[in-house]
């Protein structure tokens, strides 16, 4: 059976929720893997795992010189701590949509793991963008 293009999916992160415990669970595709039932397109199952339970907000400014900002960067992160704990984003979308030149975006990390002091700041252009 063919269904005509493509079925593959992205997603950043799955969140759950019991209606016993109130606390939504985020997990994130740090691995940023394609679900799909074609093999040439992704994988056919993605495992999630629980980073923690720290809630990080990082914020980041776009510069304003022209072109500076980018709708399709395909932006994520790395944070490490100095404890030597690491906690990686999926993608990171500014609530508008794209990174406009000199805009102030925010971006609140939860379940994460404990870093102690964050010493260090990794960005990451998708290989696609």
């Amino acid at each position: 059976m063919s269904t005509g293009g493509r079925d593959a999916f992205l997603f950043d992160w799955v969140s759950v929720r019991s209606s016993t415990d109130t606390k939504t669970k985020y997990f994130y595709n740090v691995k940023k893997q394609w679900l799909s039932k074609d093999s040439d397109e992704g994988v056919t199952k993605v495992s999630l795992s629980l980073q923690g339970d720290r809630t990080y907000i990082v914020a980041t400014k776009t510069g304003t010189v022209g072109d500076a900002g980018s709708s399709s960067i395909g932006l994520s992160m790395i944070l490490e701590g100095a404890n030597g704990v690491r906690a990686f984003t999926s993608y990171l979308e500014p609530k508008e949509g794209s990174f406009d030149k000199g805009a102030l975006d925010e971006f609140v990390l939860k379940n994460m793991p404990h870093l102690g002091t964050v010493k260090c700041v990794t960005l990451q252009a998708a290989a696609s963008n």
